[in-house]
């Protein structure tokens, strides 16, 4: 009975049982220095079974506090699941969305224009030759004959190239000081 005063639990459910174990103690012990032997040993074996009693609920009241700790942590874990679970959901609508939106872009873009992936790279197009610069074009002549047959494209003229002016001696310069 000594252990189970220490408990918590003792303050609980376990209380008047204790309270039981220990009245009927007394009495037993009374009863022995009355002289009645017989009925202080069965009030002794109430006692005992008063202090199995409080140990027990002792018991109870423990596991129902374990269990109610645990019916805490699974409504915790269950509304974690729950939430993981609409976040699956979520990502796999994404994931379905980006497919038909992909799949909309193959089927509108030509399929010389991209690669899947996965596939080995298509060669890039080759780009149109740039022009020369102007100072390397021939100059056209004026004396060219037109040709007979019409040509699909007209000739271009590029500019005459400028020449850079050489620099002013120092002292035409304003502000030049010797």
């Amino acid at each position: 009975m000594s252990e189970l005063e220490k408990t918590p639990a003792a303050k609980g459910a376990a209380r008047d049982a204790l309270a039981e174990a220990r009245r009927a103690l007394v009495r037993a012990e009374r009863a022995r220095l009355a002289g009645d032997h017989r009925h202080g040993a069965l009030l002794e074996d109430l006692a005992l079974e008063w202090a199995e009693a409080a140990r027990d609920l002792a018991r109870a009241a423990d596991a129902a506090s374990r269990a109610a700790t645990l019916e805490q942590k699974l409504g915790q874990t269950e509304a974690k699941l729950e939430s993981a679970r609409t976040l699956i959901e979520q990502t796999n609508g994404r994931r379905a969305r980006a497919e038909a939106q992909l799949k909309e872009l193959e089927a509108t873009i030509p399929p010389a224009s991209f690669t899947k992936p996965g596939t080995a790279a298509a060669k890039p197009k080759a780009e149109p030759p740039k022009s020369k610069p102007a100072a390397a074009a021939p100059a056209p002549t004026t004396a060219a004959v037109p040709s007979a047959a019409p040509t699909a494209q007209k000739p271009t003229v590029a500019p005459a190239p400028t020449v850079p002016k050489s620099p002013a001696p120092a002292s035409s310069q304003p502000g030049a000081t010797r």
